[in-house]
């Protein structure tokens, strides 16, 4: 294993996927994977490549990169586990320190360069997008990330990759993670998003006495 993991070794990582009974919905070779992804995703100068994967693994990163493109595993559940353990680690943070909690969601623009039209094989869902930060329209992949914290505890509760022809951006996975939640919050939550998402999708949830929208982006 590099000497740039943070993650001491994938015994750590077993255990923690043991303790959420990963086990009962992926194969071994399938928690394999996952355990040497997260390896890899928590080490120093990881850039998101194959390659990098390769280090943490005993597989070739042909091996791995199949499975990323073909393997046959429901990752649902694991962005299901992600997004309870989120909510669950900043409620118990909000209630031990009686601070709000905050949920922030924001976009960014993964830019590629655009494929020949002979492309037999493009990069799969990516478009054309209007990049704030570029003040321009590239091609690439739109990426929704929401983050929730409370006090100095900021944690992931989910990454999705934008398809237009599945999925809008109207709020939908903020309002029903935090409507679908068992709990009730002891403190407000704070709102921080991007303006499309206030108009289109916020407005049932911010008119909760609970909710606050503390500023769009």
């Amino acid at each position: 294993m590099s000497h740039t993991a943070i993650v001491p070794d994938h015994a750590t990582i077993r255990n923690y996927l043991l303790q959420h009974r990963l086990p009962l919905y992926f194969s071994k070779p399938v928690l394999t994977h996952i355990e040497t992804y997260m390896a890899a995703a928590t080490a120093k100068g990881f850039r998101g490549k194959v390659v990098d994967l390769a280090e943490y693994s005993d597989c070739h990163r042909t091996t791995l990169g199949h499975f990323l493109a073909e393997g046959k595993w429901d990752e649902g559940v694991l962005q299901t586990k992600v997004k309870t353990e989120s909510l669950r680690q900043v409620v118990q943070a909000s209630e031990r320190t009686a601070e709000p909690l905050f949920v922030i969601h924001d976009d960014t623009i993964a830019q590629k360069t655009k494929p020949s039209s002979q492309a037999g094989a493009p990069m799969e869902l990516t478009g054309f997008h209007h990049s704030h930060l570029l003040g321009k329209v590239v091609w690439g992949h739109q990426v929704q990330a929401t983050v929730v914290g409370c006090a100095d505890l900021s944690l992931i509760h989910s990454i999705e990759l934008y398809d237009k022809t599945k999925t809008h951006l109207d709020g939908q996975s903020i309002r029903k993670s935090i409507a679908s939640a068992t709990w009730r919050p002891p403190s407000r939550i704070h709102l921080m998003v991007v303006t499309c998402w206030s108009i289109l999708g916020l407005p049932a949830l911010v008119s909760s006495t609970a909710t606050q929208l503390l500023a769009t982006i």
